[in-house]
C-alpha cells in the first residue's frame, strides 16, 4: 500500500473511533436470539455444554452454530462476559469489515478515493451500524466473510495449495465462517466457482473436501439429538405456526417468488438506506419500485463492469441471495443481508463510477468538473440522507427500554425478587427472560386447546406464568385464552405499573377439570379452590347444576342436589369417617330447615 492509502486508513479508523460510540447501545436488544447466543457462550464458560440450560427441559442447542457462542465464551473467559464487551467486540468486527472493504475495492481496481468512499459509505450504513451494537452474529460472519474474500484474491496459483499460506488461512477463515452462520456455504460455492472457472481444481476439491469434513460433526451431533431445527423449519409453511404445516412444491416456489420481489423491492434498498424497514404486510408503492428499479440496475451494472475476480463475488452473491429465496417468508428484515451489504455498496459505488466514465461532456477531461467532485458529492448526499438515521441510533442508544421490553424486564425482576430460586416460568422470549429473572424458564404449546397446554404446562413442573405485549403476542393468542377457560388455574400475582404485562402463579390442580360445551363448563366434572374445597358433580352453561358433593378441607362432605350454582333441596352431611351426622333442606341455596336425621 502507498502513504497515501496508509493515509486514507487512518481517516476511515478515525471517523470510525468518532461515529460508533455516538451510536452505541449498551441495553440488551429486545431480539431474543442475541440473549441465546450470550447464555449459550456462557453455559460453555460454566461447564453445562453446549445446551440451553436454563430451559426445562434443558435442550443441546441445535438451532444456532457453535462460532459465535464460542466467541462470547472466550471473551467470557477473559472479560468475565459482560454484555457492553462482547457489544464492542463487534463493533470491533464491524471496523474490520470497513477495512477490509477498502483492500478489496483497491484490489478489484477502484481508485483511492472511490475505495474510501464505498468503506465510508459502509461505515455509515444504518442497519450493519445498528447490528454492530448488538450480541449477534451478523459482524462476526461479516468480518470473516469479507476476509476469506480477500484472502481469496491474494492467492498465488503458482505454488502448490499445500504451500500457500493465503489459501490455508482462507481454509480456516471458511471453516469458521460455516460454524458462526450456516449461510457461511455459499462461499465455498463461490469459492470454488472461482476455482473451477480459473482451471484451479485442486483448490476447488481440497476447498469443497475441508469444508464436508468440517462441518460433519455439527450434522452428525444434530442428527443424534433430534435434527437441525433449521432443516426443519425451512420444510414448513410457517416455522411459528406448526398448524399451517409442511411446505409443498408450489408453497416452494410460491415462497421463492414472493421472497424474491420482497428482497428486489423493499428489503435491498431498505438495508442500504433505512433503519426501520416497512412491513412486509404493506402494499408495494409504485415510488418504492422505480426507486428499487433504479438502485438495482446500477448495482447491477457496477456488478457487470467488475474485471477482475467477477466469478468469485458474483457466484458468492448468488449463492447468498439463492439461500435467502428458500428461506420462510415470515423471516424478514435487512438482518439477514447484513453481511451482503457491504458488497451491494461496492457494486453501487462502481456502477456510479462507470457511469461517469459515458460520454458525459461535463466529466471529460477538459469539462468543469472531475469525476472525484461528483464521488464526493454523491458521498456528502449519502451521508446527509443517513443523517436521521444515525441520530436515531443515538437516541435508541441514550434511551431507556421501550415500554414493552421495560415491562418485561420488570417482571422478571420481579420474580427474581418474589419467588423460590427453583420456580419455572412459562413465557415467551425465555432467555431474554431467564437473563433478568435467572429462573429457568420454558415455552407452551401453540394450541387453542386449553387442555392439553395446561397439562404439558404441569407436565413441565411450571410455577408461573408471564402474559406479554410484544409484537406478535402469541401469550396472549394461546394463555390468555386458557387463563379464562380456568381461571382458578391461573392466579394474577404481579402486574407491571402502567402495562399490559402480568405474572400468573400456576395451580394445576385448581380449578376445573372436567367437560365442556361451548367453552363451558357442561357434564360431569371437579372444580377445586385454594380454600381446599372441592365440588365433583354436574354442571350445566357452566354451573353447577345437578347433583354433586362438596368437600370441605375438614373433611366434611355436603351431598344434595345444586341448581344454577345453588343447593336446592334436601342435603346430606357426612364427616370424614363418611358417617352420615346431619339433613338439611336448601332453597336457592339458604338452609331453611334442619329435617330430623
Amino acid at each position: 500500500m502507498s502513504k497515501k492509502q496508509w493515509i486514507l486508513l487512518a481517516f476511515i479508523i478515525g471517523c470510525f473511533a468518532l461515529l460508533y460510540p455516538y451510536c452505541f447501545d449498551s441495553k440488551v436488544d429486545p431480539n431474543g436470539d442475541n440473549v441465546s447466543y450470550y447464555l449459550l457462550g456462557k453455559g460453555l464458560v460454566n461447564g453445562s455444554g453446549y445446551v440451553s440450560y436454563y430451559t426445562v427441559p434443558p435442550k443441546p442447542e441445535t438451532h444456532f452454530p457453535p462460532g459465535y457462542p464460542a466467541l462470547i465464551a472466550a471473551i467470557g473467559n477473559l472479560s468475565g462476559a459482560e454484555i457492553e464487551t462482547i457489544k464492542a467486540t463487534n463493533g470491533l468486527f464491524f471496523l474490520i469489515v470497513i477495512l477490509l472493504v477498502f483492500l478489496l475495492a483497491l484490489k478489484l481496481g477502484f481508485s483511492d478515493l472511490l475505495a474510501t468512499a464505498t468503506a465510508l459509505s459502509v461505515m455509515i450504513s444504518p442497519n450493519i451500524l445498528r447490528f454492530s451494537t448488538i450480541m449477534m452474529s451478523e459482524l462476526f460472519y461479516s468480518a470473516l466473510s469479507m476476509g476469506f474474500l480477500v484472502l481469496c484474491t491474494r492467492i498465488k496459483f503458482d505454488v502448490p495449495w499445500f504451500k500457500s499460506g493465503d489459501f490455508l488461512f482462507a481454509l480456516i477463515v471458511l471453516i469458521a465462517s460455516i460454524y458462526v452462520r450456516s449461510v457461511g456455504i455459499a462461499m465455498v460455492f463461490g469459492a470454488t466457482v472461482y476455482f473451477v472457472l480459473g482451471y484451479k481444481w485442486k483448490h476447488a476439491m481440497v476447498m469443497v473436501g475441508v469444508a464436508t469434513i468440517a462441518v460433519l460433526p455439527w450434522i452428525i451431533r444434530a442428527n443424534r439429538i433430534g435434527g437441525n431445527t433449521y432443516a426443519e423449519q425451512l420444510s414448513m409453511v410457517n416455522p411459528y405456526d406448526s398448524a399451517a404445516g409442511l411446505v409443498g412444491l408450489m408453497d416452494l416456489v410460491n415462497r421463492v417468488w414472493g421472497n424474491a420481489i420482497r428482497y428486489f423491492a423493499r428489503e435491498i434498498p431498505s438495508g442500504i438506506f433505512e433503519l426501520h424497514v416497512a412491513s412486509n404486510t404493506r402494499p408495494y408503492s409504485l415510488l418504492e419500485w422505480i426507486f428499487a428499479v433504479a438502485l438495482v440496475a446500477i448495482i447491477a451494472y457496477g456488478a457487470i463492469k467488475w474485471k477482475a475476480y467477477r466469478w468469485l463475488l458474483y457466484a458468492y452473491v448468488a449463492a447468498f441471495f439463492g439461500i435467502l429465496l428458500l428461506w420462510p417468508s415470515v423471516w424478514i428484515g435487512p438482518r439477514f443481508i447484513i453481511p451482503i451489504i457491504p458488497l451491494l455498496l461496492m457494486m453501487g459505488w462502481n456502477g456510479v463510477h462507470h457511469i461517469v466514465e459515458l460520454d458525459w461532456p461535463a466529466f471529460r477531461k477538459d469539462g468543469f468538473l472531475k469525476r472525484s467532485h461528483l464521488i464526493m458529492g454523491l458521498l456528502f448526499f449519502y451521508a446527509v440522507a443517513q443523517y436521521p438515521n444515525i441520530k436515531s441510533l443515538n437516541e435508541i442508544g441514550s434511551s431507556n427500554y421501550v415500554t414493552q421490553l421495560a415491562g418485561y424486564i420488570k417482571a422478571a425482576q420481579w420474580v427474581k425478587e418474589n419467588t423460590p430460586e427453583d420456580a419455572i416460568v412459562c413465557c415467551r422470549k425465555g432467555s431474554l427472560f431467564h437473563l433478568f429473572s435467572e429462573r429457568k424458564v420454558t415455552g407452551y404449546r401453540s394450541t387453542l386447546n386449553a387442555e392439553w397446554l395446561f397439562q404439558d404446562l404441569e407436565d413441565k413442573g411450571v410455577d408461573y406464568l408471564v402474559l406479554d405485549e410484544f409484537g406478535f403476542a402469541s401469550s396472549s393468542a394461546y394463555l390468555k385464552p386458557a387463563g379464562l377457560k380456568y381461571p382458578d388455574k391461573v392466579e394474577f400475582v404481579y402486574m407491571v405499573p402502567k402495562s399490559k404485562t402480568f405474572v400468573g402463579a400456576f395451580h394445576p390442580n385448581l380449578g376445573y377439570s372436567g367437560t365442556f360445551l361451548n367453552d363451558k363448563r357442561h357434564g360431569w366434572g371437579t372444580l377445586r379452590w385454594a380454600i381446599g374445597q372441592c365440588f365433583d358433580g354436574a354442571f350445566k352453561n357452566g354451573k353447577a347444576h345437578g347433583r354433586g358433593e362438596l368437600y370441605y378441607p375438614n373433611g366434611l362432605i355436603l351431598k344434595g342436589a345444586w341448581n344454577q350454582d345453588r343447593l336446592d333441596g334436601p342435603a346430606e352431611v357426612y364427616n370424614a369417617k363418611g358417617q352420615k351426622i346431619e339433613d338439611r333442606l336448601y332453597k336457592e341455596g339458604t338452609i331453611v330447615s334442619y329435617p330430623e336425621s
